[in-house]
């Protein structure tokens, strides 16, 4: 059934499936194509063709052929049963394909995404599919017949990421999600995400693309770029919706509001003086109308100079918060303070007090208290890509663990059976009786804190020792968290300034019952 439903779901987003019955919506004469070949050592491949009207008969074809042959889909309904380039009706969806043997330098497929941000940052794909030997990225299309159109942006999208070229052609085929790669060892096609039915789920226009890649093409001059010392930055704001105005241009009566976001965005983003207005020239030029040259640098350096605060998602003025919610899209947002998590943000977390007994908390390690509370907040369970994605840190927009990291992490909490690990490659907490021992209640804003670098590990267990020690009505002297810890004294300290300058925890003074000033800590969400 967990296959079944995958794979509709790829259907959903590459054909039109009639959403009552789960099936195929086509005209009398299409089909879909699939193709099935088996690799013999000192022969001639075996290769099958089929031309299909329903789910059913493409679920037969898998459950009978899946684990001798390699397994294929087109991307274009075809008319009749004909498989060449004259003969494709239409097309709903772009491809991309990524070989690892391409690749040595990159792992898995976060260095992927985090290459296709690199080159084309306005770019969101929909799907992705681990072929076994490399990546699959999906780029959901609106219905189109054009097929030369989508094929020639199809290869256009490719040279630019310098994804495989030869694989653009109009009868493209890509390996069917659910069966096995048998090139040499049997390796699943399995679907790492799939972002159709999402509520904010919208397909590009075929236009929309080719300005994707023509202001691509006119902004390769500005990528080297000088990097500005790092800075704090508390303001909440919206990468998406600046990322949107960029690539498309605003109107009339957006203008300014918009190239203030943009400038103190590109600052924020590392961008000199120089590249930032070079950027910002060729983004008026996508506007309606131009502003004068002119008057946008005057304008430009006000706002680089000024200390401008309309970087928020919530603002006072009702004009400006018209504009910015045409440009929003909470689904593919991805900054520090995602309102669309803002739920995740302020979720308060009980963990089992067995967790946070002294000597498991001097035994383990912030990371793998950060990994037990994700799961904490996802207890419906995540993969090895669910649990990276959401420790990525969103400044940087890399995981906060390295990969070796990570797997040890989460050996460590399976062997220690405090998460389990299923043949679905989901890892789930592991509950077991309380015995009354209660529970730590905390934010987990904290963990946010840790995934983006603002605090380090052993401010994340005082943290937790801290809140633990409070609510049980224990010391939280420098002494005792020290002990508790094992963190030496010297150092606590340190670690109760990094939580106060972090504003996850106030810091007041008072008198204890001898009359001598003491610290009293308050928890700040």
């Amino acid at each position: 059934m967990r296959t079944t439903q995958n794979l509709l779901n790829y259907l959903k987003l590459t054909y039109d499936l009639d959403p009552v019955k789960d099936d195929f919506k086509l005209k009398a004469d299409e089909y879909v194509r699939i193709k099935a070949i088996k690799q013999r050592e000192h022969d001639t491949p075996l290769i099958k063709t089929w031309y299909i009207k329903s789910v059913a008969e493409l679920e037969d074809i898998i459950k009978k052929y899946k684990f001798n042959y390699n397994l294929y889909i087109g991307l274009c309904t075809t008319k009749g049963q004909h498989e060449t380039a004259e003969y494709m009706m239409s097309r709903k969806v772009l491809f991309l394909d990524f070989d690892k043997k391409d690749y040595p330098q990159y792992d898995d497929v976060k260095d992927f995404t985090a290459h296709i941000k690199r080159i084309l940052p306005f770019l969101f794909y929909h799907a992705v599919i681990d072929s076994g030997n490399g990546y699959h990225f999906i780029i959901s299309t609106q219905k189109t017949i054009d097929i030369t159109r989508a094929t020639q942006i199809n290869k256009n999208l490719a040279k630019v990421l310098r994804a495989d070229i030869k694989a653009v052609l109009p009868t493209q085929l890509m390996r069917l999600p659910t069966s096995l790669n048998l090139k040499h060892d049997a390796k699943p096609v399995n679907i790492i995400c799939n972002n159709y039915g999402s509520p904010q789920f919208k397909p590009y226009t075929l236009n929309k693309l080719e300005r994707i890649i023509s202001f691509a093409k006119q902004s390769e001059k500005v990528k080297e770029v000088q990097q500005l010392p790092p800075k704090e930055y508390n303001e909440i704001s919206c990468y998406y919706c600046i990322e949107k105005m960029i690539a498309e241009g605003v109107q009339q009566g957006e203008r300014n509001f918009c190239l203030g976001r943009i400038t103190k965005y590109l600052q924020m983003k590392g961008y000199n003086y120089n590249n930032a207005l070079k950027l910002v020239l060729e983004w008026n030029q996508r506007c309606n109308p131009p502003k004068s040259v002119n008057e946008i640098a005057v304008d430009f350096k006000r706002y680089w100079e000024s200390d401008y605060k309309l970087l928020g998602c919530r603002l006072d003025d009702e004009a400006h918060q018209s504009i910015l919610n045409r440009y929003c899209d909470k689904f593919h947002c991805k900054t520090i303070f995602d309102e669309s998590k803002a739920n995740i943000k302020t979720k308060e977390i009980s963990m089992d007090n067995h967790l946070l007994q002294n000597k498991i908390i001097r035994r383990l390690r912030g990371n793998h208290y950060l990994i037990l509370s994700v799961l904490h907040v996802h207890d419906e369970g995540l993969t090895y890509n669910g649990i990276s994605q959401e420790i990525t840190n969103s400044i940087s927009n890399k995981c906060c663990l390295s990969r070796n990291t990570l797997k040890t992490v989460l050996n460590d909490l399976v062997k220690m059976k405090y998460i389990s690990y299923d043949e679905y490659g989901t890892y789930r907490l592991i509950t077991f009786p309380n015995f009354g021992q209660g529970y730590t209640r905390y934010y987990y804003s904290a963990s946010i804190l840790l995934i983006n670098g603002i605090i380090k590990q052993q401010d994340y267990l005082v943290y937790l020792t801290l809140v633990r020690n409070l609510q049980q009505n224990k010391d939280v002297t420098y002494d005792t968290l020290s002990e508790d810890t094992g963190i030496d004294k010297s150092n606590i300290g340190k670690r109760i300034h990094n939580l106060f300058k972090a504003k996850i925890l106030d810091i007041e003074k008072s008198y204890n019952n001898k009359g001598l000033l003491c610290n009293t800590y308050v928890l700040v969400a």
